[in-house]
């Protein structure tokens, strides 16, 4: 959004102003620019949803009357994970397994929790590392053990925060982050060359693609 010119969008909106597709393009233009579309004409029109609840799991929708677009993905317009309503995921929601797992939770009592979740922090620092093919310290084991219980402390997703995660989990000094990749990134399996990449992450940012 913020590649395109404001004047471009109005006179997009201009042409249809009732529109929901352009409603909730500027809706979104002016979210991720932190700028204001003006002027602009009369906006009518029903409130159209951001996310349709038909084709995706959906939050309460919090509406912008200004373009009559309602917000209701997961989280905030900072953070919006998206979740396809597929069958899988229908079934899982319908299957109450969040309620159940709370209730088997509350059961269990405090220090059989806290014995539960010493295991599964160990478990899942053991599986981490052997993704890596690597073995941690006691120290490094440690640290990792640490930042699994910090999860569920609200912090901003920042760059700086989670360029801190990374050096905490990484043994490699030349390997440590200063700030996101600007470059191409990708995973791959034994082989050498492009048969090895497994999975090849889109890379978008203000200084190329």
């Amino acid at each position: 959004m913020p590649r395109i010119p404001a004047e471009v969008m109005l006179a997009e909106l201009n042409r249809a102003p009732n529109g929901g597709y352009i409603r909730m393009a500027c809706f979104l233009w002016e979210e991720f620019t932190g700028q204001e579309l003006s002027p602009i004409p009369q906006i009518g029109g029903a409130t159209h949803l951001l996310f349709a609840p038909e084709r995706y799991i959906t939050g309460s929708s919090v509406r912008n009357a200004k373009w009559r677009v309602g917000f209701n993905g997961i989280g905030s317009m900072k953070y919006c994970p998206t979740v396809e309503r597929t069958p899988a995921t229908v079934a899982a929601i319908e299957s109450g397994i969040l309620d159940r797992t709370k209730k088997f939770i509350d059961s269990l009592g405090a220090e059989m929790m806290d014995r539960a979740l010493s295991w599964a922090y160990l478990h899942e620092t053991d599986s981490s590392f052997a993704i890596e093919k690597e073995a941690p310290s006691e120290d490094k084991a440690r640290q990792f053990v640490e930042l699994l219980k910090q999860a569920h402390e609200p912090r901003e997703l920042s760059e700086d925060y989670l360029v801190e995660l990374q050096n905490v989990t990484i043994t490699n000094p030349f390997d440590k982050a200063a700030s996101f990749r600007y470059e191409q990134n990708w995973l791959s399996g034994p082989g050498r060359g492009a048969p090895s990449v497994t999975y090849l992450p889109h890379l978008t940012s203000s200084r190329g693609n």
